[in-house]
């Protein structure tokens, strides 16, 4: 495992580390089964003690996602060690903001998290007030740092270049990934440029390339030969990362071979320009993902 800084923080996180909302132990959620919780917690361990992940990522309304995650490093030697990041839904009632962070922080069975992000932050006019109480919690030492996120649609550009020009936050997370490079273009490097953490959600574009791909077979990756990349969800990891304006990729699995493959990427060898050209160009167009997420461009 490759290990990185975050933005101008004094966090050094795995490249690849785990984006949890399929350890959410709710049936129906986003796949979860009943009687996930063991096979929850040993994601949470594989991904730790096995990968060298050091940073998972999960949120209030990831349901158990934050129990889950605060039993299984509960069990863990240094367990206490791994940075966390949650994220909070804007609310203007401060009252209402303060006890989705309460909740967080029980659940994780911690008394501070590194980085607290609101979580797709794109109307302003819940998202500043929001901001106003998360940085009281950051003063009063309950959080290290500040994060934005942000959802689909048309007006995530606006809104996050506003977030990285507001020189508020530490960290912008984002949906990027080779299927929809739109935000590696503009986005992202404006906030490394900004000295912001730039941290990648859905980098596999929610399971798309497994799931929807309507022939694997059909794409030549030979070109990717001595990447150790074996199928288009590591093509897809090994893009990420090898992106100059990007820290780090959160893929998300509740299974531990999926997180194994996952972190295998992180070997310290990456993509040139003209192969991350090459994979975008292989799947562009094949596989329409634009009806599922509202995509707007």
């Amino acid at each position: 495992m490759e290990y990185v800084p975050l933005g101008s923080t004094d966090m050094i996180v795995s490249e690849i580390s785990l984006g949890a909302m399929q350890i959410n132990c709710k049936p129906g959620f986003k796949g979860a089964e009943e009687g996930d919780e063991p096979m929850a917690i040993r994601a949470v361990q594989t991904a730790v003690a096995e990968c060298g992940v050091n940073f998972i990522d999960t949120a209030r309304w990831y349901h158990r996602s934050q129990e889950m995650i605060g039993k299984a490093l509960a069990e863990l030697d240094g367990g206490d060690e791994v940075m966390i990041a949650t994220k909070v839904s804007p609310e203007p009632e401060e009252a209402k903001l303060l006890d989705q962070f309460e909740f967080c922080l029980d659940a994780l069975r911690r008394d501070s998290v590194d980085l607290l992000q609101l979580h797709s932050a794109t109307d302003p006019e819940r998202r500043d007030p929001s901001l106003e109480v998360i940085q009281k919690l950051r003063d009063e030492g309950r959080c290290r740092y500040l994060g934005v996120t942000m959802g689909y649609g048309s007006r995530v550009p606006e809104q996050a270049m506003r977030c990285i020009r507001s020189g508020a936050y530490d960290a912008i997370q984002i949906h990027v990934n080779v299927l929809h490079p739109i935000f590696a273009r503009e986005v992202l490097p404006a906030a490394k440029e900004a000295g912001m953490g730039t941290i990648a959600m859905n980098p596999q574009c929610g399971g798309y390339l497994a799931k929807r791909c309507p022939d694997p077979d059909r794409y030549d990756l030979s070109f990717l030969e001595g990447l150790g990349v074996a199928d288009l969800h590591q093509a897809a990891l090994k893009w990420l990362i090898s992106l100059d304006c990007l820290d780090v990729a959160i893929p998300g699995s509740k299974r531990p071979e999926h997180i194994r493959a996952n972190c295998s990427v992180s070997d310290g060898r990456y993509m040139s320009e003209e192969q991350m050209r090459r994979l975008e160009e292989e799947l562009a167009g094949t596989i329409d993902t634009t009806d599922d997420w509202g995509w707007e461009p």
